[in-house]
């Protein structure tokens, strides 16, 4: 049944995923089937993509995105559309191509807000947040993706999603010198559960803003 393949598949390859899993064999089953239809193929190769990527093997990423990117036109569904996208996106910007993961995520970003997909929305805000520091040093703009990201976690009930877009407001409201914003922002942290990197990474910010008072 290629319909039950995809759809295990694929959400169990999510779950894989975010634990630093390698899903590449088993959505190959998926993305490598021309029977099945255009979007799972789509979906499941763009998570391919994005494995080798992250672990620097860019032959493999580019020839994965080769096969990915003609399909998009054909995909009937903007939500699927907007999920290929933003593992393109992501994709791109391990590979260190930002243009292109500007556009792409930029894209995801857009459809995932009209289609009221909120958890998409902020994760790809996040991807945007970064690459306007890391890539344009634009810290108003990475301020704004972020405080996007964190509101649209909100909607979706997104703990995680939600640490991360306040950390980078965090990262930005320090760079930018905003004292009081700061300290707002790191009591909403501290009123959370937040993963141990994370509680590192507020105490550092922390820690500068002290530096700054003295």
């Amino acid at each position: 049944d290629r319909d039950l393949v995809a759809t295990t598949s694929l959400r169990l390859a999510s779950l894989i995923a975010n634990q630093g899993g390698d899903v590449t064999e088993l959505l190959r089953v998926v993305g490598d089937d021309p029977a099945q239809t255009i979007a799972r193929r789509a979906e499941a190769l763009s998570i391919i993509a994005g494995q080798p990527a992250v672990k620097r093997d860019p032959e493999l990423a580019n020839a994965t995105l080769a096969r990915v990117e003609p399909l998009l036109l054909s995909i009937e569904s903007d939500a699927v559309r907007a999920k290929v996208l933003h593992h393109i996106g992501i994709a791109f910007h391990h590979l260190g191509v930002a243009s292109r993961a500007f556009e792409a995520l930029a894209v995801a970003r857009e459809l995932a807000a009209e289609l009221h997909l909120y958890g998409l929305a902020s994760r790809a805000n996040a991807v945007l947040s970064n690459l306007a520091l890391h890539e344009n040093d634009d810290v108003d703009l990475q301020a704004a993706y972020a405080k996007s990201a964190a509101d649209a976690a909100m909607r979706a009930g997104d703990t995680f999603a939600l640490q991360t877009g306040l950390l980078q407001m965090l990262s930005a409201e320090i760079r930018l010198g905003h004292v009081n914003n700061s300290i707002e922002i790191e009591q909403r942290l501290a009123s959370m559960r937040t993963s141990e990197l994370a509680s590192t990474y507020l105490a550092l910010f922390r820690s500068v803003r002290l530096a700054w008072e003295g």
